[in-house]
């Protein structure tokens, strides 16, 4: 899932995925515009999997939106899935703030890593490598 409150960022992330690691990103990524939206979605997915599972294995999260930032939903999540006991998602911070104390709170928050914007797909590559995607054939 990528996050972002800006369509730009997220299209960015999008071709990225598509084009250089040649992620199915119209099969296997959402998106949404906010915090609150990506929380949601997450609740919804563990839902359909009767409170057992969350498919999302990756969510890279915009730091600084409105309505709910990156670091209170990442916060949020990280929460909702620990009191199911469900695996938790790697959550990859998304920010064009390099400096220290903005690292250190998205570290805080309960994100793995953090990305600076714009995005290099080499770092991409291999937070998509840890996580083990591999592309795969759909039938429609």
């Amino acid at each position: 899932m990528i996050v972002d409150d800006q369509i730009f960022n997220i299209e960015a992330l999008r071709i990225v995925l598509e084009m250089v690691i040649q992620v199915d990103v119209d099969k296997v990524c959402d998106k949404a515009m906010n915090g609150e939206e990506a929380l949601q979605m997450v609740k919804d997915n563990v839902e359909s999997n009767n409170d057992e599972l969350c498919n999302y294995s990756l969510i890279l999260m915009d730091c600084n939106m409105p309505f709910m930032d990156g670091y209170e939903a990442t916060g949020k999540i990280r929460q909702y899935l620990f009191d199911r006991g469900i695996l938790q998602p790697i959550i990859i911070g998304v920010t064009g703030h390099t400096e220290d104390v903005y690292i250190q709170r998205a570290l805080d928050s309960g994100m793995n890593e953090v990305l600076f914007k714009p995005c290099d797909s080499q770092d991409l590559r291999q937070i998509v490598d840890i996580i083990g995607y591999q592309k795969k054939e759909y039938k429609e």
